[in-house]
């Protein structure tokens, strides 16, 4: 009562409003009523909540050249105003021609499927082999790892239990030309604790990536499992760009038999169009899905749930050699 009545009166000098918007980023046209904004009326020396319905806001309707929002209030008979800073995306443009962090705003708000489609292609950076490309893969099929500041988040893709907006891969020139995992350990040799995932995927991440991509990654859950003795270990992992495994890349091969017939069942195929011999010579198109190339031309993927067992393949693709990165990633 004590605070409504200084408020109402004016008893206290009115110094001005503290605002917070629930969300900083919109799109053109957007309408916008702002009831959730977090409100504070400064008197100097206390600051008091005050009801957002009470405001004025404007504008209401973002448009393309809106950079901030007003806020005012009366109190007492004292105006005050306030301007937030807010970003508006023009949406509708190719991927191709969307900048990274409104691409990151459309997978955000679901609506990544408006606007793309599989196959859609965009220029990540450049690389000491040439450009870079990121191209969609697919929707809402990775599933959000419990640590991901979006996981159970209602206004996260609208949702979509818990799954990942869009899910793309690196194509183009290499990221990487590194071994996929240098343990001396055969059996020691597997997505959760190999080079690849704990220094090559971070390095790229850290140096290939933009700031604006980088911080709109979701963090994905993977599986990997490797031999331990007779013993098969599985491990859950976090991760915000991931190397495709064999089932995921569409390749299940009955003489592939370090695939389980559990994983080729539960791995979503891509339908990635991997192909791989003895002999004939990969094209750059070929390299571009096979991610690996060993000495015989043989493109083998050693990754996340599909590499285990790696003792008895190691004649056909050694681990420690190295291997070209075109890894996977999610927003």
């Amino acid at each position: 009562m004590g605070e409504a009545f200084l408020m109402r009166s004016g008893g206290m000098n009115f110094r001005g409003l503290i605002v917070s918007l629930a969300e900083s980023e919109f799109y053109a046209g957007q309408e916008v009523n702002f009831l959730d904004a977090s409100v504070y009326a400064d008197f100097g020396k206390i600051r008091l909540p005050y009801p957002p319905e009470e405001c004025t806001f404007w504008p209401t309707t973002m448009q393309a050249d809106t950079t901030f929002v007003r806020v005012s209030a009366t109190i007492g008979g004292v105006k005050r105003t306030a301007t937030v800073p807010v970003k508006v995306y023009v949406l509708g443009k190719t991927f191709a021609n969307t900048p990274w962090d409104e691409a990151v705003y459309i997978a955000r708000h679901g609506m990544a499927q408006r606007y793309w489609q599989a196959g859609d292609e965009k220029y990540l950076c450049d690389t000491a082999n040439g450009a870079a490309y990121a191209r969609v893969l697919d929707f809402n099929i990775e599933t959000l790892h419990e640590d991901d500041e979006r996981y159970n988040d209602p206004s996260y893709n609208n949702p979509t239990d818990n799954k990942a907006a869009v899910t793309l891969k690196c194509i183009g020139a290499p990221l990487r030309t590194a071994p996929f995992d240098d343990s001396a350990d055969q059996e020691e040799r597997c997505w959760a604790t190999g080079d690849a995932r704990l220094n090559v995927i971070p390095a790229i991440l850290a140096e290939n990536f933009p700031a604006e991509l980088r911080n709109g990654l979701r963090l994905v859950k993977k599986t990997s499992t490797r031999r331990s003795g007779n013993r098969t270990l599985t491990a859950y992992t976090g991760d915000r760009a991931f190397l495709p495994s064999m089932a995921e890349l569409g390749l299940t091969d009955s003489s592939d038999v370090h695939i389980g017939q559990d994983e080729k069942a539960n791995a979503h195929n891509y339908g990635i169009p991997a192909r791989y011999n003895t002999t004939s010579t990969h094209t750059a198109a070929d390299m571009e899905w096979t991610l690996t190339l060993d000495s015989a031309n043989v493109g083998k993927i050693w990754t996340e749930d599909i590499y285990r067992n790696a003792v008895s393949h190691m004649a056909m693709a050694d681990a420690r050699e190295a291997r070209h990165y075109f890894p996977m990633f999610c927003i």
